[in-house]
């Protein structure tokens, strides 16, 4: 979630964050090719928002 806001502007509910956690994980495996994955934010509480927001 943090890295989506960091590097795009997105706020990701953290299901929505999923696909881009997998993608990171195996970002060497990734590399050079097309991925794809879905990003959300329609789930996001005050309370995650403000988490995000604060962490450095």
């Amino acid at each position: 979630m943090r890295l989506a806001q960091r590097h795009t502007g997105l706020l990701l509910e953290r299901a929505g964050a999923a696909g881009l956690a997998c993608v990171w994980a195996h970002r060497a495996r990734c590399a050079g090719g097309r991925v794809a994955t879905v990003l959300c934010g329609s789930n996001l509480t005050a309370e995650h928002l403000q988490d995000i927001l604060r962490s450095p």
